[in-house]
């Protein structure tokens, strides 16, 4: 699973809790790394674990809580949180990127360079059902490994086996200006599409990300109209309370 905010993760983590058993060891991870970013101590990183782990027993034995929460401390201790990370693209990547013609492709292409540069150019899974959302590519999956298997054979990707896991690394070259600076991860795609189709696109009036422009009205991103949203029905309430006064 790819997180591109471990903070806001977390954060919704500690506010909903678990989502399903199978993401228990990753969670537990960066719960580890976000208490210790607020500077809590190892001990009290070991007991909040704990005591969250215990609210949730019902979704596993409690028996291997001690077993998880060390094995948390052990990775969680050793890395920092991911958030706030900026990925840069320069225009010898996206004069690569635009010299294929089939535009799905290019989109599967883009997708699939931030996130390895986010990944700082190491190995990384992702799964086809992932890469075709944050891609918007809509397609049977085997048309979907076509694509896959088209990018590797021009040279950009390759995909490996690693302790029995399905892994992929990146061949393309920097060069040139930076043109996209991407710090919002919730529509990468929309970043390579306002290169090629600037007549639909526009910037959020908030975070300056790009959205499609889908009617004159439209200012703010989904993320930033939502705090809109709470910030609108927080000022309302507010002078609701102050006219019963």
């Amino acid at each position: 699973m790819l997180i591109f905010d471990e903070k806001k993760y977390a954060e919704n983590l500690i506010k909903h809790g678990y989502k399903d058993k199978t993401h228990i060891v990753l969670d537990n991870i960066i719960l580890v790394k976000y208490w210790k970013y607020l500077g809590f101590s190892e001990d009290d990183i070991k007991k909040k674990l704990e005591d969250f782990m215990i609210d949730f027993k019902y979704m596993y034995n409690s028996d291997i809580v001690p077993y998880n929460v060390h094995k948390a401390l052990k990775q969680g201790l050793k890395y920092p949180l991911v958030f706030d990370k900026i990925v840069n693209i320069t225009q010898k990547e996206i004069d690569t990127i635009n010299s294929i013609d089939d535009l799905e492709l290019r989109k599967i292409l883009f997708v699939l360079l931030v996130i390895w540069k986010f990944r700082d150019k190491q190995k990384f899974m992702i799964s086809n059902n992932n890469l075709k959302k944050l891609a918007k590519v809509k397609c049977k999956n085997s048309v979907f490994w076509d694509y896959l298997h088209k990018l590797h054979d021009l040279g950009y990707l390759k995909a490996f086996v690693y302790k029995c896991k399905p892994y992929y690394k990146l061949y393309i070259e920097e060069g040139g200006n930076v043109v996209l600076s991407i710090k919002n991860y919730d529509d990468i795609i929309s970043y390579y599409l306002s290169m090629i189709y600037p007549e639909e696109y526009i910037y959020c009036a908030i975070c300056g990300i790009p959205i499609k422009q889908t009617s004159n009205r439209r200012k703010y991103c989904s993320s930033c109209w939502k705090e809109q949203e709470r910030k609108l029905w927080r000022e309302n309430k507010r002078k609701h309370r102050n006219v019963q006064v």
